[in-house]
């Protein structure tokens, strides 16, 4: 599915972005602006013109990067006025997010805010002098006039103040202190601290977590909640490390209860895509009714993984009120897996970055509109669904609030582009609508379905959204997180299922064969067309990581696991920071052509999670799949022709951990996903092995109890013996056996190897004895 240049400007002009790949550069094409893309010879063009550099960053599927093309960077007057005084650079955040990471630090720096469009204005070195997001024409014409004036009138002044800038940011990049091992961890008192903050903020109404607009921000909420509620439901006895800070039953409980009941508004709200599937980037308003309608892929992996979570945690609930959901987030994790299957999925397996806010209200349409595809006229629904008398549309009209002068508030549509049109905002159940009618459940349910299939054969017909179409590593890696989790929550055995895992297992396939440099053991951050983008950052090779090591867990396919050490190996040495600063991974490796500004680093989780907290998960992953770690990393470190690490991946995961800092003392909020890296560290990972031939039903019972719980700090390793000794040693390889004690251990036993099917509870490599029936296992779990 191809972009298209639907509804921006006549193609009058043409500058040097006519050459790129990405969709949003090309978007801008054909601006009268003279566009380049981030490069160095963009920057000694301007010191040989004197010219100051204007920089813009920005993405395809930003509605408000759209705002400001249409009403400024197809603006003849104000590309004179750009043209003449800047060397103008467009870069797309998605390829290059360590240019795009720096100079938003200083534009947050200095503004108190951040956001795309992303406007930045450099002196020819590079350095930032002044920044913003996006500023209307007049604001704009100014501020390009006095500046302009500026830089003409004191250059030097310019020079000087960007360099002491730039000079701070730098200092900031590389601030803090490393600690040195496992004694430096903070106090679980942080993980307290964090949930106290979300249960504070939670929005008992509606759902969410503070005021609008809201976020899912699944790495700081859903990610942490549901790892607080996982240690607690279903067990007998609370940990008492967890006791010890305040955190019981009833936190717990509360943990779950307002993640599920806050999912449960998001599958309801305009903010989900009831016919096709997919969730969109935000709500602009509290109850999440009307949504920022881009569709990202890193917002569909990790949603996927988030209600997967709370699907087996309310069905391992003794509680009605949390059983209830089980349906609607089947539904929902249903959906966002058709979606990327029939609209964002390539014929090579790859899965597409992203789907617009904007597109064509009609295919006469000269612009293109927020929310077009997705609104309705109550007229048309009408129509579709044969009538205002039929049950139908009865049941569509009443479920989802459809107006005839529209459901969209005055407040949520500032620019008046949705007047008189409605979005499919439910605030119930389907069920609860079904009753209020008086129609029958199984009934209402039907006719759904049918309504379904018509509205989405006629929305179908309008002018799509763009869909941009480049492949990005580390989305693909969330992607194939979420479709294995996905995977395992509805049940390997299931259609959906199925389809999920295909989808998982083909995104994988085209990462290590395409985007996978085997000579020179490197990712690339993006693709498009055949033609490769540049190469990744640390959150492709973390996601990645992430994402092997989950596919693990569903396929029990030894192959992810020696792809996750390769990529492991390789990140240590290209992003790990060894220049005295406070551990952790940095956004660009050193070769990078972004670092002006000093390499950045991700200190706080936001849409994504960071890569530094991502690896100490994955390194605490790996650390209960392999004996010595540190041993095997070494001779992945060997073959890529790398120097092994001198740091132990011990003190890594320590050092990834406290590379918080202050923001872990100050803010714990702000990492969710490193918090629960550290509750993993302090609580101490479980090693189950299962034995035993894959057709027989105990053995599937056996494997069953972990796709049906969730279960965040345990790793588990199946040994197949269908095909007895020499099958199990095909399925697991001589790479993995060798670098897993146990295992070899149980292979090199005819007593353990042959005794049927059963499940053994290990602690660092030691297994305990045999486990034959799930009840069992399940009690041990608990323990």
């Amino acid at each position: 599915m191809a972009p298209t240049n639907q509804g921006f400007q006549p193609m009058e002009y043409t500058n040097a972005l006519i050459h790129s790949t990405s969709p949003y550069l090309l978007q801008h094409a054909h601006n009268p602006v003279d566009w380049q893309p981030w490069s160095q010879a963009a920057l000694d063009q301007a010191k040989k013109e004197g010219k100051m550099v204007f920089l813009s960053s920005g993405y395809s599927a930003c509605h408000w990067c759209h705002v400001m093309a249409h009403e400024s960077f197809e603006n003849a007057g104000i590309a004179k006025m750009l043209n003449e005084s800047f060397v103008c650079v467009k870069v797309d955040r998605e390829e290059r997010p360590d240019v795009d990471a720096a100079y938003m630090t200083f534009v947050q720096a200095t503004s108190g805010r951040g956001g795309w469009p992303m406007s930045v204005f450099l002196t020819n070195d590079g350095e930032p002098l002044f920044g913003g997001t996006y500023f209307p024409p007049p604001m704009f014409k100014e501020l390009i006039d006095r500046l302009t004036n500026l830089w003409n009138e004191d250059r030097q002044r310019c020079l000087s103040s960007a360099r002491d800038i730039s000079e701070q940011l730098r200092q900031v990049a590389s601030a803090g202190v490393a600690g040195t091992g496992w004694s430096d961890l903070p106090s679980l008192n942080v993980t307290a601290k964090t949930l106290k903050h979300w249960l504070l903020s939670f929005d008992q109404e509606n759902g969410g977590f503070g005021n609008a607009p809201k976020f899912p921000s699944p790495p700081n909420t859903f990610h942490f909640l549901h790892r607080i509620a996982a240690e607690i439901i279903g067990k007998g006895t609370p940990s008492s490390v967890l006791s010890e800070i305040g955190i019981g039953p009833e936190s717990a409980s509360k943990a779950i209860e307002s993640s599920a009941f806050t999912l449960a508004r998001i599958a309801r709200g305009g903010i989900s895509d009831p016919l096709a599937g997919g969730i969109a980037r935000y709500s602009v308003d509290e109850e999440w009714r009307v949504p920022h309608f881009e569709k990202m892929l890193y917002d569909q992996g990790q949603l996927l993984t988030s209600f997967s979570e709370a699907l087996q945690l309310c069905m391992a609930s003794s509680k009605p009120e949390l059983q209830q959901y089980a349906q609607e987030f089947r539904q929902t994790i249903t959906g966002i897996i058709e979606y990327l299957e029939r609209y964002m999925t390539s014929k090579d397996g790859s899965i597409y970055a992203a789907e617009d806010a904007d597109s064509l209200p009609t295919p006469e349409s000269e612009h293109a509109k927020e929310g077009a595809f997705y609104v309705w006229d109550s007229v048309e629904i009408e129509n579709v669904l044969g009538g205002k008398e039929s049950k139908a549309y009865q049941l569509v009209s009443s479920h989802f609030g459809i107006k005839l002068d529209g459901n969209i508030p005055a407040e949520s549509d500032p620019h008046g582009e949705l007047v008189g049109k409605n979005v499919l905002h439910a605030s119930t159940t389907l069920s609860s609508t079904a009753r209020k009618l008086n129609i029958p459940e199984e009934e209402a349910l039907s006719l759904w379905n049918e309504s379904k299939a018509k509205l989405l054969t006629y929305r179908d017909q309008r002018p799509r959204p763009l869909c941009d179409d480049k492949i990005i590593t580390a989305w693909n890696g969330l992607a194939i997180s979420g479709l294995a989790r996905a995977s395992q929550a509805l049940g390997t055995s299931t259609e959906v299922g199925q389809k999920a895992l295909k989808l998982a297992n083909d995104s994988s396939a085209f990462l290590w064969s395409t985007m996978w440099n085997k000579d020179k053991h490197q990712f690339l951050r993006s693709y498009r067309d055949g033609v490769q983008g540049p190469l990744g950052f640390d959150v492709d090779y973390a996601f990645v990581i992430q994402g092997f090591l989950d596919l693990y867990e569903v396929t029990y396919d030894t192959k992810y696991i020696d792809q996750a050490l390769q990529v492991q190996a390789a990140q240590d040495a290209l992003f790990w920071d060894d220049e005295g600063g406070p551990g952790g991974y940095l956004i660009s490796s050193k070769e990078s052509d972004g670092n002006i500004l000093g390499r950045q680093r991700g200190d706080q989780e936001g849409a994504e999670p960071t890569s530094t907290s991502v690896s100490a998960h994955n390194l605490l992953r790996l650390q209960s799949l392999i004996s010595n770690l540190d041993e095997e990393l070494a001779k992945r470190s060997k073959a890529q022709g790398r120097q092994a690490s001198t740091l132990s991946s011990h003190d890594r995961i320590a050092q990834c951990i406290t590379s918080g800092g202050a923001i872990l003392e100050r803010a714990p909020h702000a990492l969710g996903t490193r918090i629960t890296a550290l509750l993993r560290a302090k609580l101490g990972s479980q090693q189950m092995i299962i034995v035993g031939p894959s057709g027989d039903a105990r053995t599937r019972e056996l494997l069953d109890v972990f796709s049906t719980t969730f279960l965040p700090r345990a790793a588990v390793i199946f040994i197949d013996t269908t095909k007895g000794k020499e099958g199990a040693q095909e399925q697991l390889g001589q790479s993995f056996i060798a670098a897993n004690d146990a295992v070899r251990e149980v292979l090199e036993d005819p007593k353990l190897l042959t005794r049927g099917s059963y499940a053994t509870v290990c602690q660092d490599f030691a297994c305990g004895l045999p486990i034959t029936a799930s009840e069992e296992l399940v009690k041990q779990l608990q323990k």
